[in-house]
C-alpha cells in the first residue's frame, strides 16, 4: 500500500487510498510562535534550511527538543513523539 504524504497549510496530509488523516505539524507551531524559521534557527544554533528539513519530517530532533520546549513552551511530547511518549 502506497502511503503519500504532503505539507499542506502547515500540516501533513498522509494518504492512502482508504483514508487521509491531519496532523498538525508541530514545527511550523513552533516557527509561529518564534515569528519565522530564521529567529527559530537562530535561536537553536542551526541554519534556517535546517528548520525546512523539520518542518518537512514534521518533528524536532532529539537533540534540540528541550531546547524548543523550553523557547517556546511546546511539550516535547508534540515536539518529537517518537523519543517522548508520554512518560
Amino acid at each position: 500500500m502506497a502511503l503519500t504524504i504532503m505539507l499542506f497549510r502547515h500540516k501533513i496530509l498522509f494518504m492512502n487510498k482508504s483514508t487521509l488523516k491531519i496532523k498538525s505539524n508541530p514545527v511550523m507551531e513552533a516557527v509561529r510562535k518564534i515569528g519565522n524559521q530564521l529567529m527559530l534557527a537562530k535561536k537553536c544554533g542551526v541554519t534556517q534550511p535546517t528548520i525546512s528539513k523539520w518542518i518537512k519530517k514534521g518533528f524536532i530532533p532529539p537533540r534540540k527538543v528541550l531546547l524548543v520546549e523550553k523557547i517556546t513552551g511546546i511539550s516535547r511530547f508534540r515536539l518529537n513523539p517518537e523519543i517522548y511518549d508520554g512518560e
